[in-house]
């Protein structure tokens, strides 16, 4: 989502220098942000979103399998990251966000359209998978009292949404500040 929003939308512009190449699975964002946070800063941020699923929610077994964390694992990371960002600073405000959709027939087609024959015959992601993974998002969310944007949930209000909103080659979400707008503002 970073990656294919950083070219339209406005709210992306800010995290551009810092993830315009980031495609990490939560391991290794837990990594990173214990090495950075160690480091110490003077004034920790007001809020910080993690977002964080997408690439955990690869199938084992399937071309990006190098990217797949199993959910327990993944809810445990998430779990972590929360804990040390109120470590770091007790009054900042943590969002989680979950994966968006997975379009599989897109998906699948997009390969063809750029490996021909060598193309993945199976999705390595599919959106009953990415659901598992936003519901237990959704659950530490539940069990931590804090504030959540359900992507994945709210991308499938919209009729059509697998054309509408999720570009087949990244799992990105190419929505812009109008459409993110609504969600963000319902988080007090």
């Amino acid at each position: 989502m970073t990656i294919d929003s950083i070219g339209g939308a406005i709210w992306s512009k800010e995290m551009e220098s810092d993830f315009s190449d980031a495609e990490w699975e939560d391991r290794e964002a837990v990594q990173r942000e214990m090495a950075q946070s160690s480091q110490g800063s003077k004034k920790p941020p007001a809020a910080t979103t993690v977002f964080f699923g997408a690439n955990d929610a690869a199938l084992a077994g399937r071309t990006s399998e190098r990217q797949h964390v199993p959910v327990e694992e993944y809810k445990d990371d998430l779990r972590r990251i929360v804990h040390h960002l109120k470590e770091c600073s007790s009054t900042m405000l943590v969002v989680l966000i979950t994966q968006p959709t997975v379009d599989e027939e897109g998906r699948m087609q997009y390969a063809k359209s750029v490996y021909g024959e060598k193309a993945m015959e199976q999705p390595e992601r599919v959106n009953e998978m990415s659901g598992v993974y936003a519901s237990q998002c959704v659950e530490l969310v539940r069990e931590l009292g804090l504030p959540s944007i359900n992507l994945w949930a709210k991308m499938q209000e919209t009729e059509g949404w697998q054309k509408k909103f999720v570009t087949p080659q990244i799992l990105g979400v190419p929505l812009t500040t109008v459409n993110l707008r609504k969600p963000v503002c319902l988080i007090s």
